[in-house]
């Protein structure tokens, strides 16, 4: 059973999101340029960060974790560090293609995805599952589990933009894989820092060499992607995040 806190938190979280895909689609139905697409989006998640930062302190007493902590080990570490800085090398390879206000704009897309869809599903949505089914047994796995499902939906809403049938659900299973590495991270770490990073860094990926925001690669190759990140990423992290060890380690709830 959900607080009253919580349930106001969850609702506010809610909004938040509701109110991008408002603006988000606002400005495709009045044909708002690229670049100025982005600056809005990118200052809206700039916005919901501090929104997200304040009302989780006031209702549920809990820091989102805006500072970098340290790795259970040096190993999940290396890995997250070659990931990271394997995307970014390949994607700026790829951003100096375009003029620079088209490069701009995907970066600052990149960016704003990190920010608003990590605040909004690792720092909100499944911190509050966590709380609220902290009783239940394996519940950091259960809450990583709906909110990782929730976050590939989410992407079900790109086909608004274009994006054909195929595509959207290939990018609904990655995200939905994804999604569950970012909250082992997040659980495991306490910091919603290292999700945001790892997140700008794939979608920045993705976008430069696609030169758009909106998908249009084929199923394999989103799956390849998929394949050789889950298996790195989970084999070091999400291995043992069901583990009873990390649930009562918790940092995310203070244990």
């Amino acid at each position: 059973v959900m607080t009253k806190n919580e349930k106001r938190a969850l609702i506010t979280v809610l909004g938040l999101l509701l109110g991008y895909f408002v603006l988000e689609h606002g400005m495709m139905l009045f044909h708002v340029p690229n670049f100025i697409d982005a600056i809005a989006t990118i200052a809206y998640a700039i916005l919901t960060l501090f929104i997200i930062v304040r009302i989780m302190r006031q209702l549920l007493q809990h820091d989102i974790g805006l500072k970098f902590t340290k790795f259970a080990s040096w190993v999940p570490l290396v890995c997250y560090v070659i990931i990271v800085a394997l995307r970014l090398i390949f994607g700026a390879s790829n951003i100096v293609r375009y003029h620079f206000e088209q490069a701009a704009s995907l970066t600052l897309r990149a960016l704003e995805a990190g920010i608003l869809e990590e605040t909004i599903l690792r720092a909100g949505i499944f911190y509050i599952l966590l709380r609220v089914l902290q009783k239940r047994r394996n519940a950091p796995f259960q809450a990583a589990i709906y909110s990782s499902v929730f976050f590939g939906l989410l992407h079900l809403t790109n086909m608004a933009s274009g994006q054909d049938l195929t595509s959207t659900l290939s990018q609904v299973l990655f995200a939905t894989w994804v999604g569950l590495i970012f909250t082992a991270i997040y659980a495991r770490t306490g910091s919603i820092l290292y999700g945001i990073i790892l997140h700008f860094a794939i979608d920045f990926n993705s976008m430069a060499q696609m030169g758009t925001t909106v998908m249009s690669v084929p199923v394999e190759a989103v799956a390849a992607q998929g394949v050789v990140l889950v298996m790195v990423l989970i084999i070091m992290i999400f291995g043992v995040f069901p583990n009873r060890k990390v649930a009562r380690n918790s940092k995310l709830l203070g244990q």
